[in-house]
């Protein structure tokens, strides 16, 4: 899954409780081209169905 740069600076810290309550392990990767920075994340865990659901309805 991944998302732009402003989502994820004006939502760290909700985004990583999240996955810290439901149990799964969240890995950051950044990407940086030129002036543009994309930052994606992958989700592993048993709980993964319930992060993607939990993150597309609260963040």
């Amino acid at each position: 899954m991944g998302m732009t740069c402003w989502l994820w600076q004006r939502r760290a810290r909700k985004i990583s409780a999240l996955a810290a309550s439901l149990g799964v392990t969240l890995q950051l990767t950044q990407h940086i081209h030129g002036l543009r920075r994309e930052i994606e994340f992958q989700v592993s865990g048993r709980n993964v169905d319930r992060f993607i659901g939990e993150f597309s309805r609260k963040c």
